[in-house]
């Protein structure tokens, strides 16, 4: 479409991960860009090269990641990059001085950004200055009215809007800078821009403008024009991402305070949250995250040493491709409920941590640490073959298990929690809406893949892992435990173990009050050793106080293997394959098992759960009520295994046993 307008001028900027793809799948296209390149039509972007929220990486992975697009593009477009492109456009301050550093002289963010600033609309038409650290950096705001009509209204109705713009006295300003998925990957998108003809009308529409408008690039700007001034913008992103980094209580107060302050005449100061607080609202993504972080210093320290380049450059680049943003946040689309994203995330990470450990030889096999960065410590323990990570906290919980031979974390498990447009799904119960013709914009497409969704709303009350000890009441039933209601006697999930190193095994105990019983407790202790794919704990479970104190003792055990569904997965349960329900999503009640397998034949590796004596098992998957660009669906974070003591606790009797839960390969 482009190619046939060769007066129509803009920027592209893709990460490098695509430009790879493209490179590897379609040369043709970047000989199609090459040619647009040369002949002044279109102008390349730098950036990050896995697309990370350069905010929230070291400022040395902000260098290398910025400098290695940039390398890219000129070696493939004899280019030099002038500007840089944020992914999601999350900004905070001190980002002037990273892009300055990089060779970067100018970036792009949305208006709110300006605004919030206390600039008004008509302020913006053109580019300001900004610093951090005396090092200077231009900054263009991008109309949000631009970004919703493209392309979801007709050419028309677009120009008439930036006619409304134009001043008889001067140049004005404006820019459209938004995700290229807009123009066909997005719901109805490619038949409304390519099927039925709107990307080409639009084109048309701007040169048959031309008297009064005319398209430019950001450099010939920067290059011809003096900016407006100097400005300091807020933390920011677009005003999406400031309402669904809220908690989610906070974001129908935030929709309320400014559909009253629009109301009132202006609701410019009217702003949600800070990206950096999805951290705060999902603890898996904090995990992910401080992982990497832990990747990274580990990464730097290997290349300071200056004997291992080679081996440096090479986990680098796994760490940068575990940088990449997208399963690290979640809003209208599906992010970090996404399995295959974080997968993916936690792939190249411990990739990158196998190389790490390889090359140093004297890894200890056990370290204690503040991991997730909440203050209090986690145990590593490690091997050849597997890194596990316990959190004492959360009643010794072990929330990742890193099979190293497959690049594969089998504890990748998201907790259900609420979110906001759960409310909608309520209201909207079994009448899922949507678009005839998709132009609507995504932002208010309503849909339900599946009837009855709303039921499926489950929260879970503790996050999910393995090795989670539970004492439920003698009522307890299979149902309450697939509802994430167990009735709970003694709450050990919530219960901080003690804990001591003890020759590369850690040994755990917790104390838990029996409710309704005065004066009863729960004693705990367990013995985790991991060595190789196996990760052992031994127990010794006692009641003491009154006879009443009752209950059955059970230790959960959750794994995920991404598809629920897939032919190619099943559930074995000492040794035969089950004959209803096989498949990794299905839920009942055995008793009298010792073995569980978790068969993956796609990835050629199977998760075992073995105890040394018959317990029964309860088993449900987790499934998550998500939104994305496709509406509400429900996606599978994994199935959660409870195994029980048969026979029921209580003072005088207790209880000794092992589980295991190990990776073997097919």
């Amino acid at each position: 479409e482009l190619e046939a307008h060769p007066d129509v001028r803009f920027c592209l900027h893709q990460p490098g991960i695509l430009w790879e793809w493209c490179e590897t799948n379609h040369p043709e296209y970047l000989e199609r860009v090459r040619a647009l390149v040369q002949r002044g039509q279109v102008e390349l972007l730098t950036g990050g090269y896995n697309e990370p929220i350069l905010a929230v990486i070291p400022e040395r992975d902000r260098q290398g990641q910025i400098a290695s697009l940039t390398d890219w593009l000129r070696t493939r477009f004899d280019v030099e990059p002038r500007g840089a492109w944020l992914a999601e456009r999350v900004w905070e301050p001190e980002l002037a001085a990273t892009l300055a550093r990089a060779g970067v002289q100018f970036t792009v963010v949305d208006d709110s950004h300006f605004t919030a600033a206390g600039l008004t609309p008509d302020e913006l038409s053109g580019y300001f200055l900004t610093e951090d650290e005396g090092q200077p950096l231009r900054v263009f705001p991008i109309p949000q009215r631009l970004r919703y009509v493209l392309p979801f209204a007709e050419p028309d109705e677009a120009i008439a809007w930036m006619r409304e713009q134009s001043k008889p006295d001067e140049d004005v300003l404006l820019v459209h800078a938004d995700d290229g998925e807009k123009f066909g990957v997005w719901p109805g998108t490619h038949a409304r821009c390519y099927e039925r003809g709107w990307l080409e009308r639009f084109l048309r529409t701007l040169e048959e403008n031309a008297d009064w408008l005319r398209t430019t690039t950001f450099s010939e700007v920067t290059a011809t024009r003096e900016s407006r001034g100097r400005v300091y913008l807020p933390t920011a992103s677009y005003a999406e991402m400031g309402e669904w980094s809220l908690p989610v209580a906070a974001q129908p107060r935030l929709r309320v305070a400014r559909e009253r302050a629009i109301a009132s005449g202006d609701g410019s100061f009217v702003r949600g949250g800070f990206w950096r607080n999805f951290l705060a609202r999902y603890p898996e993504s904090n995990w992910m995250h401080k992982k990497m972080l832990y990747v990274s210093r580990r990464v730097e320290q290997l290349a300071q040493r200056g004997d291992r380049a080679a081996l440096a450059r090479e986990a680098r680049t796994h760490l940068w491709r575990g940088q990449c943003n997208c399963a690290y946040w979640h809003g209208l689309f599906g992010g970090l409920y996404l399995p295959h994203l974080r997968s993916a995330v936690y792939a190249e990470l411990i990739r990158a941590e196998a190389l790490l450990d390889a090359d140093a030889g004297n890894v200890p096999q056990a370290e204690v640490f503040d991991f997730d960065a909440d203050t209090r410590p986690e145990v590593l323990l490690r091997s050849d073959e597997a890194v596990a990570v316990l959190k004492p906290q959360d009643g010794g919980a072990v929330y990742e298990l890193d099979a190293r031979s497959q690049a594969f974390n089998v504890l990748d498990v998201m907790t259900r929690r609420p979110e906001a447009y759960h409310e909608i799904l309520r209201q909207l119960a079994d009448a899922p809406q949507e678009s005839a013709d998709g132009t609507v914009s995504i932002h208010d497409r309503v849909r339900v893949k599946e009837p009855g969704l709303h039921r499926a709303l489950v929260y879970d009350t503790y996050r999910r892992g393995a090795f989670v000890d539970h004492f439920v009441g003698p009522e307890a039933t299979f149902e309450d435990f697939a509802a994430a209601r167990l009735p709970v006697r003694a709450d050990l999930a919530h219960t901080e173990y003690r804990w001591q190193m003890d020759s590369g095994a850690v040994n755990l105990e917790g104390v838990a009050a029996i409710q309704g019983v005065r004066d009863a407790q729960l004693h705990v202790r367990r013995r985790m050793v991991l060595d190789g794919a196996t990760l052992t704990g031994e127990y010794d479970v006692r009641v003491e106080g009154g006879r009443d104190a009752t209950g059955r003792f059970g230790v959960e055990m959750a794994a995920n293997l991404l598809a629920g569904h897939a032919d190619d997965r099943w559930v074995m349960a000492d040794g035969r394959k089950l004959e209803a329900n096989a498949h990794l999503a299905g839920a009942g009640v055995l008793e009298g098992v010792r073995r569980i397998d978790l068969v993956d034949a796609w990835r050629s590796l199977r998760v075992v759960f073995e105890a040394d004596s018959p317990l029964d098992v309860w088993r449900t998957p987790l499934d998550a009520v998500s939104m994305s660009e496709e509406g509400f669906e429900r996606v599978y974070q994994g199935t959660a295994f409870l195994f029980l003591v048969p026979a029921r606790l209580q003072p005088g009797s207790p209880w000794r046993g092992r589980l295991q839960l190990r990776v073997e390969s097919l």
